[in-house]
């Protein structure tokens, strides 16, 4: 019997450049002294960390990360390309998210968008995984009452300069930070413009 593989949901995986990731941290840690991140920064109830998301979503720009949004920007491009050679005009929103010793984010997807992603500027394993959930849910319940050796989900460690990338529709979480130390996050969402 022949078996195949088909309707893949393919995640890109980008280790940013030591110079950037030393100049994000660098630029976040002096950003965190100033009104704008006092302005910008919030603690979100329904979400368990603190972000930027619902006050401001150019933190790229805000936070002046001209090198970072390069890297953003080919590896979007890069990863795009897999699904269509065609270049496409894109903006990027983009917002920062603090997850301290206990937050978690719930399962969510970024749907409406054309490709998602975080960029781990301070993580480590133990601040908590990134999850992706099957994208399929009647495979999902397929898949548990019939197989317990199909898995459902997966999982990425955070890590300082490493970049993730997916398609917006996929649903994901963020699991437990149970370590001591904070994990600091820049999430964007790539739109595609019409033209």
């Amino acid at each position: 019997m022949q078996i195949e593989a088909h309707f893949p949901t393919l995640i890109g995986v980008h280790q940013v450049d030591q110079t950037v990731v030393e100049k994000t941290l660098m630029a976040v840690r002096q950003w965190e002294t100033t009104d704008s991140y006092k302005r910008c920064v919030e603690y979100s109830k329904s979400e368990n960390l603190n972000t930027s998301y619902h006050t401001y979503h150019d933190i790229l720009g805000e936070i002046k990360l001209s090198d970072l949004r390069k890297e953003i920007e080919n590896a979007v491009e890069e990863y795009s390309y897999v699904y269509t050679s065609k270049s496409k005009d894109y903006r990027i929103d983009s917002w920062i998210n603090y997850f301290e010793p206990g937050n978690y984010e719930a399962e969510h997807n970024h749907f409406g968008n054309y490709i998602s992603g975080v960029y781990y500027v301070q993580a480590t394993p133990d601040t908590g995984n990134f999850e992706f959930y099957e994208p399929a849910k009647q495979k999902g319940l397929w898949q548990s009452l019939y197989s317990d050796k199909m898995k459902s989900s997966s999982t990425y460690s955070p890590k300082t300069g490493k970049m993730i990338l997916f398609p917006s529709y996929l649903d994901h979480s963020v699991l437990r930070n149970m370590s001591s130390s904070t994990r600091i996050s820049i999430a964007f969402n790539i739109h595609e413009e019409l033209k």
